[in-house]
């Protein structure tokens, strides 16, 4: 199951030079006239990091003088001018919400277990990957202890990665319509 919400991001880490940088972290949204968002926020060492977001046909380029040619909003884009670049821009366009259903009988074969991101990934905007992989170490931890299987813990894993989902994806979830439903099993 997938839902995409077509976001991208680019972000480059910068460091400013002298009073170049803002007291604080910086947080642009996008907007009809500049449907790309930003955000500049100080990260270690006197760092900043920044980063473009942008949704369908809007996402941000990857090749260093595009990046911060194509910044919209203008303070942002002041404030690149008194900052160097650290680092290449490091692009990320695969941010849709996957979940697959290992717990579901015959999904695995006995004795195998799924963890992480191979069972449930997230755009990254929230972090909720890490925090559903450490949820699912102890969900497998106190099944197995209590003397469950494998597909036991299985079915504990997908229970534990539950809030997180329904918190990237709603309570309805993402749905096939029913024309695509019904061409998929016809194979």
């Amino acid at each position: 199951m997938t839902a995409d919400a077509g976001i991208a991001y680019a972000t480059r880490m910068y460091r400013p030079r002298d009073a170049a940088a803002p007291e604080v972290g910086v947080n642009v949204p996008g907007w009809p006239a500049c449907p790309r968002g930003a955000a500049y926020v100080p990260v270690e060492d006197g760092n900043w990091l920044l980063t473009l977001s942008g949704v369908r046909g809007h996402h941000p380029p990857t090749d260093a003088e595009e990046f911060s040619a194509t910044i919209g909003d203008p303070y942002v884009h002041d404030l690149l001018s008194g900052a160097g670049p650290r680092t290449p821009v490091y692009g990320f366009r695969d941010t849709c919400n996957r979940r697959r259903h290992f717990e579901r009988s015959g999904a695995l074969p006995d004795g195998f277990l799924v963890l992480g991101d191979a069972c449930c990934n997230f755009n990254p905007v929230y972090g909720q990957g890490m925090s559903v992989a450490a949820l699912g170490a102890p969900a497998v931890r106190n099944t197995l202890a209590a003397g469950g299987s494998t597909a036991e813990a299985q079915r504990a894993v997908a229970r534990a990665a539950e809030p997180a989902w329904l918190a990237a994806v709603g309570p309805a979830g993402p749905r096939k319509p029913a024309a695509a439903a019904r061409r998929s099993t016809r194979g």
